[in-house]
């Protein structure tokens, strides 16, 4: 779920530096009239002259030994693109990281992202459509803005400083994956997972380019999976993109360990897609295989959600569904007033709900 209001996994949602120049010796300063020591080193060169004293002299080659830049970022090659924990606190992202993100993707920069012409939205085809009308979804797309992530997973709200593992069903094009992954270096995975072909293969796309950078490397790259592994000292980080149905998931076993469920090794679910009804049963039982503490946020209001589909299982027979509540907790934050800045809403912001798998909720070490 690429964070972005974005494609969707079964759905989609609705709408609504320069590098730093290498710093050289001024050698066009008048030196004639300064008194200077003589100097074997910088007296004569074989045809007898006079040797530059700035060139020749060791200790100023030394000091304007180039440095190498990296051509996304602006950076010196392996300088962080976090500085301190004040960015991990959230809402304010760095401008190289913006930078890096556009780059990798190649498109419009971050700066364009508003209204309905966006990447995700001219890349649809025939066979997206198909897909669509198969799984009962979606194509309307729109994307979380880099602030609106910031603020979704600060500590106030997602709390992504607790979190080791985060999912994004429906994805879209994984600006949204790619900005965390980059953005809070204590993650461990980051998997999103996109039902829509022709927007997967554009963050697919990201994570080659993002794979020859220095210390990261592709390990799956096909139709169906691009994942990609970052070193970082002695941890082992993914970011993985997937195209197919998230709610296929439900019964898939985690790849770190097998005694737990993938959706139960989460410790934050994204599900801001605009999901159509033939999803929401697949999402209440998402709710409640996921892991006390674990946090997620959604287009849609999850407590309605819920309860229409009990009501459609007692109307059906099913009198197990009386007796299973619902099993999250509404962030008491969270009101009509907490709102993410989008695409289709980069000024007023849009409400996104916020809850966690009860009964307790993990705390951001001060």
């Amino acid at each position: 779920m690429s964070v972005e209001y974005k494609g969707s996994a079964a759905g989609c949602k609705e709408d609504d530096a320069s590098p730093s120049p290498t710093l050289r010796p001024n050698t066009s300063q008048d030196l004639s009239s300064a008194p200077r020591r003589r100097s074997n080193k910088c007296i004569s060169n074989r045809s007898g002259s006079q040797g530059d004293p700035l060139k020749d002299n060791p200790v100023r080659r030394k000091r304007s030994k180039q440095v190498e830049i990296d051509p996304d970022t602006g950076l010196k090659v392996g300088e962080p693109l976090y500085n301190d924990d004040n960015e991990m606190s959230g809402r304010v992202v760095s401008p190289t990281l913006k930078q890096l993100v556009h780059n990798l993707f190649k498109s419009g920069g971050f700066e364009n992202l508003q209204g309905y012409q966006l990447e995700g939205h001219k890349c649809i085809t025939s066979v997206d459509k198909r897909l669509e009308r198969e799984a009962g979804g979606s194509l309307l797309y729109g994307e979380v803005l880099p602030e609106g992530v910031a603020r979704l997973l600060d500590d106030d709200h997602l709390s992504v400083r607790t979190a080791k593992v985060l999912y994004d069903f429906g994805m879209g094009t994984g600006k949204l994956c790619l900005q965390v992954f980059l953005e809070y270096p204590h993650l461990d995975q980051v998997v999103g997972i996109e039902i829509s072909p022709s927007r997967y293969k554009i963050g697919a796309q990201a994570l080659r380019r993002l794979a020859q950078r220095r210390g990261f490397a592709l390990l799956a790259d096909n139709e169906h999976r691009c994942k990609v592994l970052q070193l970082l000292g002695n941890r082992r980080r993914i970011l993985e993109f997937r195209c197919g149905d998230a709610f296929a998931t439900l019964a898939e076993r985690s790849e770190h360990d097998p005694h737990v469920s993938f959706v139960g090794a989460a410790d934050i679910i994204l599900l801001n897609t605009d999901f159509p009804e033939s999803c929401h049963a697949s999402i209440c039982e998402l709710l409640f295989r996921m892991a006390l503490g674990a946090r997620t946020a959604s287009y849609g209001d999850l407590r309605k959600m819920y309860l229409a589909v009990q009501q459609r299982q007692l109307r059906a027979g099913d009198s197990k569904a009386a007796n299973r509540a619902f099993p999250m907790v509404h962030y008491p934050i969270n009101d009509d007033s907490d709102r993410f800045r989008t695409t289709w809403s980069p000024k007023l912001g849009h409400h996104f709900f916020l809850f966690h798998r009860g009964p307790f909720l993990k705390k951001a070490k001060v």
